[in-house]
Formats: C-alpha cells, sequence, structure tokens
C-alpha cells in the first residue's frame, strides 16, 4: 500500500506541472483587455504608472519566466541572506486589489469547504438511500417513484435548480406565509454561517450528483445481489438483511464511493454556477470574478489550490477502495 501511495503521489508531478503550464500559455495568448489597464477602470494611467505596474507584476518578462517565478514563489524552501529557511508558498498579488492572493483565497475557500463538505454528506445520504431502497424493492411503486425522480434530476441544469428554490422559498412560500421567509435565499452571514444560509445551495449543488449517485446505487447493487457468494450466503441461512450489509453493500459501494470521492473534489474546487445563483463568497466565485477582471494571479493561485484539493481527494479515494473490499492489493506483492 506505501508502494502505491508513492506511486500516485509522483504522478501527482506531472499533472501538476501539466495544469499550470497551460493555464500559463492560455493566460499568455488570450485575447483581452491588459489586465493593468483593467485595474483602472474607465481612468487612462499614465504611461509611468503602467510601465511601473506591468514591471511589479512581471507582465513585460515572457511567459515562461513569469511561470519560472511563480513555481519558485510555491516552494516553501527560501534563501534569505544566504541561509536556507521555510516560509508559506508565495501565490503573488492580485492586480486589480493590491492585496496578498493568499489572503484573498484564504477568505474564499473556508465557505467553499463548508458548502462542499454540507453537499457530499446530502449526496451521500439520500442518494446511497435511495438507490438502496430502489435496489431492494426492485419494480415496486419506490422503485419508480427513485428512478423517475433521478431522471428528471440529471436533466435540469444546476443554475436552474437553484433560481427554482429561490423563487419557491423567496417568493411562493413567503407570499403564501404572510411574509415569513423560513430559508435565506442570497448570501451569508459571516465567515462562520448558520446552516440556514448554507441549506439551499446545498442542495442545490447535491441536485445533480444524488440522482447519478442513487443511479450507480441501484446498478451496481442489483449486479452484486446475482452474484454466487451472495446466494450461498443466503444457502446457508443468512437473512436478506445481513445479506445486504454484511456481503452485498460494500462490494457494490466501490464505484459508489468513486463517483462521490470525486465528486466532493469536483466541489471543493469551487462549484462557480450555484455560488453565483446564491451569491456564496466561495472560491469558484471568486476566480470567475478574477478571470472576467483578468486578475492573473488570483486565477492562478485558485487553480493551484484547486488542483491540489482534487489531487488530494483523489488519492483518499482510490486508498479507500482497499477498506471497502481488502482482495484490492494495487500490485502489492504477496509477501507484503
Amino acid at each position: 500500500m506505501i508502494k502505491y501511495i508513492m506511486r500516485r503521489v509522483l504522478q501527482f508531478i506531472p499533472v501538476f506541472f501539466g495544469v499550470t503550464l497551460a493555464l500559463f500559455l492560455i493566460a499568455n495568448y488570450m485575447p483581452g483587455a491588459d489586465p493593468v489597464r483593467m485595474r483602472f477602470g474607465e481612468r487612462t494611467p499614465s504611461p509611468e504608472v503602467k510601465e511601473q505596474l506591468v514591471k511589479q507584476y512581471g507582465l513585460d518578462r515572457p511567459w515562461y519566466e513569469q511561470y519560472g517565478r511563480y513555481i519558485a514563489g510555491l516552494s516553501p524552501v527560501k534563501v534569505t541572506d544566504g541561509s536556507l529557511g521555510i516560509a508559506s508558498p508565495d501565490l503573488g498579488t492580485s492586480i486589480y486589489t493590491g492585496r496578498r492572493v493568499s489572503a484573498i483565497l484564504g477568505e474564499a475557500y473556508p465557505y467553499t469547504i463548508r458548502l462542499a463538505l454540507l453537499a457530499i454528506v446530502i449526496e451521500a445520504v439520500f442518494g446511497i438511500g435511495a438507490g438502496i431502497i430502489s435496489a431492494v424493492k426492485q419494480y415496486s411503486f419506490w422503485d419508480v417513484i427513485v428512478t423517475l425522480s433521478t431522471s428528471v434530476l440529471v436533466s435540469l441544469p444546476v443554475f436552474w435548480v437553484g433560481m427554482m428554490l429561490q423563487w419557491f422559498f423567496g417568493i411562493w412560500m413567503k407570499e403564501a406565509t404572510g411574509g415569513v421567509l423560513y430559508l435565506p435565499i442570497s448570501g451569508t452571514s459571516g465567515i462562520f454561517p448558520s446552516v440556514a444560509y448554507m441549506i439551499l445551495p446545498a442542495i442545490t449543488l447535491a441536485s445533480v450528483s444524488t440522482a447519478y449517485a442513487a443511479r450507480i446505487t441501484r446498478s451496481q447493487l442489483l449486479e452484486v445481489m446475482g452474484q454466487d457468494y451472495i446466494r450461498t450466503a443466503r444457502a446457508k441461512g443468512v437473512s436478506e438483511r445481513g445479506v445486504l450489509w454484511g456481503h452485498a453493500l460494500k462490494n457494490a459501494l466501490i464505484p459508489v464511493v468513486t463517483f462521490i470521492g470525486l465528486d466532493l473534489g469536483a466541489m471543493l474546487a469551487g462549484a462557480v454556477l450555484t455560488e453565483a445563483v446564491f451569491n456564496w463568497p466561495g472560491i469558484g466565485f471568486t476566480i470567475a470574478r478574477a478571470i472576467a477582471q483578468r486578475d492573473f494571479p488570483i486565477v492562478f493561485g485558485g487553480v493551484t489550490v484547486m488542483l491540489f484539493a482534487v489531487m488530494i481527494i483523489n488519492l483518499l479515494v482510490d486508498v479507500s477502495y482497499a477498506l471497502l473490499d481488502p482482495r484490492i492489493r494495487y500490485g502489492v506483492g504477496a509477501d507484503e
């Protein structure tokens, strides 16, 4: 297992350099307004001020030199007065606001983490639960309900689901109850928002994924329930509950865990549409705004943080396979 983890970690290196290099190439050749010019809005900066900012942010250097300086800034090993030291990685400074990118992302990322964790709990509980009910009660009324509802959900755009929830709780229900607003439909209450502010964005973020999780759980569980070892367990007198929870579900959950784990990585990378609809100040919304402003240091820093989050989640998902199915050995020798 240790060898497998080390191989996976080493595989992150070309992925990291490939993604960040592609990002720098796109930013270098992307048509659009000058980021320094966009900082001043309708005002026209003087040539001296513009030249100073261009040199300050290294925009006059070739893209490969900018990329090298960015990678060097990410290294925690720093040289000061001829001696080595450990410092926090440098993500640069925002062109638009002049603030440190690490501070901007540090303010935004906690919102994304809380929203993603609540959404993944909703997805796991309702998705897996609905899939189990649908598989156990195959062709029943509940199976039809789950099948129809998941088919509808996977066909709906996420932003539309969010707007419908806002309309239902913010307009229709408010009018029906005489002006009572049971759930906030936008914004947040601070760095530690109450659960009420997170419910509608989390449901929106988890809606389509919950439907997919339910469908995957149902299909995998039905397939596993037809295996020989399940029939053997029943022949030995094991109850249906014991067969389901003790034998079938562990093997059926492997693809589900893969999907939910990858989905968590995607959520931690920022849900741009959901955060935009609900005015949620997460990292996805921050990066989308930085792209519109051509604030490349925030874009580069945000993508770097998201890339690390996705790679770590993918590694944890791969390692979790062994907990669900000990037969998976990841290339480890039989003597280890």
